[in-house]
C-alpha cells in the first residue's frame, strides 16, 4: 500500500492532500462556529443593544425635558393669561389676538421639534385649541376631552405630567398610528402660589419616531427595547413585548432622567442559538460545495501539469542518452514553461561549450608557450641593463650607473605580475626609487615627504597605485620655474577604511579641468586602453577589486596645489589578498 502511494504522481498526491485538507477544514470550522459563534454574537448583540438603549434613553430624556420646559413656558407666558380669560368667558376663545398667539405658540413648538405630531390645549370649559404637523390628520374640536381617559388618569395620579401610549384616532379626523402622549396641567400664573388649573395640554410624539431611532445604524434586531412609565404601563416596545425575564436572559435598564420612564433592553440566548444554527448549516453547505468544486478543478489542473511534466522528463531522458539537439515545445509562460525554456537554452549552450572546448584547449597551450617566451624577454632586458651599467662604471660614470640601477629595480618591480596585493612599505620603497630617478631629470628639485605610522607599513594595498599618481603630479602639477617641488604622502585609517593622500604644492587645477577629470573617472575601464596606468586606471582597478564605494577622491585649489585621496579597505596583506580572491571568485 505504501509502495503504491509512493508511485502515484506528485500532482495527484497534492490533490488528495488538498481534498483531505478541505474536508478537515470544513469539519473544524463548523465545530468552531458552533462553539464560538454563540459567545461572539451575544457579545456583539449586547454591545449593539446597550448602544440602542442609550440612544432611546437620551431621546426620551430630551423629549421629556422639552415638554417640561414648554409647560413652564405656558405657565409664565401670555398663554396662561389667555387660557384663564377663556375659562372666565368662553367668548374670549373667539378673539383673533388670542387665537393668533396660541397658533404662533403651536407653530413655534412644531418648528423647533419635527418629531412632534400634535399639540392640544383644552380649557377647563372644554374649549379646544390644536395644531397637527403636516402629514398628520387634524384633531376634532368637538371631541369631549373632559371625558378623555388619559386626562382622568392625570387627575387621579395627582401628577402635573402623565406619559402614556395612546391611539389618537379617537379624537382625530382619520385613523392614526400610536403615539407617546405627554399630558400635563396648566395653572393660572396670576394666582401663584395658589394652584388654580386653567387647562390641560397634550403633546404627541409618534412611536414611529422611536422605531426609526431603534433601527438607525442597527445591524441586528435580536434584542428588544421596552419603555414603561412610572406606573409600569408600556409606552414602547421594539418587538412583540411582554414575557417574563428569565435568569438566562441578558437584561439592562436605564431611567430617562426625572420623567419616571424606564428604558430596558432584553436579549434571549435562545434566539441567538437559532441564528447560529442556521448560519452553521449554511456555512457548512457552502464550504462543502466549494471544497468539491476545488477538488474537481484540482484534478483537471493536475492532469494537465502531469502531462506537461512527462514531456519534460522524456526530454531530459533523451539528453541523458547524449541527444543534445533535444528541444521541448514551450506553449506557456508559467513555471513549467520557464523550466522548459531554460532546459532548451541549457542544451544549446552545452552543445556550444562542447564545440568550444577543443579550441579553448588549443588556445591554452598557445598561452603557455607565450608565457615561457615572456619570461625570456625581461631576463634579456635586465642582463642588457647590467651590461650598460658595467660599461658606465668602467668610464667612472657613477651617476649613469646609479640611474641604470634604479631603472632596473623599477622594471623588476613593475614586471612582476604574480602579486596583486603588496605591502604598503614595499610600494613606498618603489615610489622613493621612482622619485630618486626623476630627481636626476629635475636637478634634485623634487622632495618626497612621507607621513605614515609604523603599523600601517604591514597593510596590504593594490600594486602600482601610488606611482601613476605621482608620475601624473610631476608631469602636470608643477610649472617649469618651480624651484622646490614637494610631493607628500599621508596615510591614515578612518573607521574600516585606509586613506592614502598624495598631495603637492604645484599649480593646482582649474574648475573646468577638474570637471573634465571627474567625467573621465566616471567612464568604465573598457573605454580606456588596456595598457594605460593613469589615474583613471588606478581608480577603476580599485573599484573593480573592492566596489564602487572605494577609489580616488580629487581636490584642488588653483595656484596652491592638488590632493588625491585613495580610499581602500583597511587590512593586513593576507586579509586583503583573501578579500580580492573572494571578490574574483564571487
Amino acid at each position: 500500500m505504501i509502495q503504491k502511494l509512493k508511485n502515484i504522481s506528485i500532482f495527484y498526491k497534492i490533490v488528495i492532500l488538498y481534498t483531505i485538507f478541505i474536508f478537515v477544514a470544513v469539519v473544524c470550522s463548523t465545530a468552531w462556529v458552533v462553539r464560538d459563534s454563540m459567545e461572539v454574537l451575544e457579545e456583539k448583540e449586547i454591545a449593539l443593544g446597550n448602544t440602542q438603549l442609550e440612544k432611546v434613553t437620551n431621546y426620551l430624556r430630551t423629549k421629556y425635558n422639552m415638554v417640561y420646559d414648554l409647560s413652564n413656558h405656558i405657565h409664565s407666558s401670555e398663554l396662561s393669561r389667555i387660557l384663564s380669560s377663556i375659562n372666565q368667558d368662553s367668548e374670549n376663545s373667539r378673539i383673533y389676538s388670542n387665537i393668533s398667539n396660541i397658533n404662533a405658540f403651536f407653530q413655534g413648538v412644531c418648528s423647533a421639534d419635527a418629531d412632534i405630531s400634535d399639540i392640544v390645549l383644552v380649557t377647563m370649559e372644554n374649549s379646544v385649541f390644536s395644531y397637527s404637523a403636516e402629514g398628520y390628520p387634524e384633531v376634532r374640536p368637538s371631541f369631549p376631552f373632559g371625558e378623555y381617559e388619559l386626562l382622568k388618569k392625570l387627575e387621579e395620579s395627582g401628577d402635573d405630567l402623565y406619559i402614556s401610549r395612546e391611539n389618537p384616532s379617537v379624537y382625530t379626523l382619520k385613523e392614526r398610528d400610536d403615539v407617546i402622549t405627554f399630558a400635563g396641567k396648566v395653572f393660572d400664573a396670576a394666582k401663584f402660589p395658589e394652584r388654580v388649573q386653567t387647562a390641560w395640554f397634550l403633546i404627541n410624539v409618534p412611536t414611529a419616531k422611536a422605531d426609526a431611532l431603534f433601527q438607525e445604524n442597527a445591524t441586528s434586531n435580536q434584542g428588544e427595547i421596552q419603555v414603561v412609565n412610572r406606573y409600569g404601563e408600556l409606552l414602547y416596545a421594539s418587538g412583540e413585548g411582554g414575557g417574563e425575564v428569565s435568569e438566562a436572559d441578558y437584561y439592562s435598564e436605564q431611567e430617562a432622567g426625572t420623567s419616571g420612564m424606564r428604558v430596558s433592553y432584553r436579549l434571549e440566548p435562545e434566539v441567538l442559538r437559532k441564528s447560529v444554527q442556521v448560519m452553521t448549516r449554511e456555512t457548512a453547505v457552502i464550504v462543502m460545495g466549494i471544497g468539491l468544486v476545488a477538488a474537481f478543478l484540482g484534478v483537471l489542473i493536475s492532469r494537465q501539469f502531469h502531462r506537461r511534466m512527462n514531456v519534460l522528463v522524456e526530454g531530459m531522458q533523451r539528453v541523458e542518452k547524449g541527444n543534445l539537439s533535444t528541444e521541448i515545445p514551450v506553449d506557456s509562460e508559467d513555471e513549467i514553461g520557464k523550466i522548459s525554456d531554460c532546459f532548451n537554452e541549457m542544451c544549446k549552450k552545452l552543445s556550444d561549450y562542447i564545440d568550444q572546448v577543443y579550441s579553448a584547449e588549443i588556445q591554452r597551450k598557445n598561452a603557455e608557450l607565450n608565457a615561457l617566451q615572456a619570461q625570456i624577454d625581461p631576463h634579456f632586458l635586465y642582463n642588457t641593463l647590467e651590461s650598460i651599467k658595467a660599461q658606465a662604471l668602467k668610464v667612472k660614470d657613477e651617476e649613469t650607473a646609479d640611474m641604470i640601477c634604479l631603472l632596473g629595480n623599477l622594471f623588476r618591480w613593475s614586471g612582476n605580475f604574480g602579486e596583486k596585493i603588496v605591502y604598503l612599505e614595499d610600494e613606498l620603497d618603489y615610489v622613493r626609487s621612482y622619485l630618486e630617478l626623476m630627481n636626476y631629470r629635475f636637478s634634485n628639485s623634487l622632495e618626497l615627504d612621507v607621513s605614515v605610522e609604523e603599523p600601517f607599513l604591514d597593510y596590504g594595498i593594490p600594486k602600482l597605485i601610488l606611482q601613476p599618481i605621482i608620475e601624473n603630479t610631476i608631469r602636470h602639477g608643477f610649472t617649469e620655474d618651480e624651484k622646490k617641488k614637494i610631493v607628500g604622502i599621508v596615510v591614515k585609517q578612518k573607521e574600516q577604511n585606509l586613506e592614502i593622500t598624495v598631495y603637492d604644492n604645484g599649480k593646482g587645477i582649474s574648475a573646468e579641468k577638474m570637471k573634465e577629470i571627474q567625467e573621465k573617472l566616471e567612464k568604465t575601464a573598457m573605454e580606456e586602453a588596456a595598457s594605460s596606468i593613469g589615474i583613471r586606471n588606478v581608480d577603476q582597478r580599485i573599484r573593480l577589486m573592492f566596489g564602487k564605494s572605494y577609489g580616488l577622491r580629487i581636490r584642488s585649489i588653483e595656484k596652491m596645489g592638488t590632493a588625491v585621496k585613495i580610499v581602500l579597505p583597511a587590512g593586513k596583506k593576507k586579509e586583503m589578498e583573501r578579500l580580492v580572491q573572494a571578490d574574483y571568485c564571487g
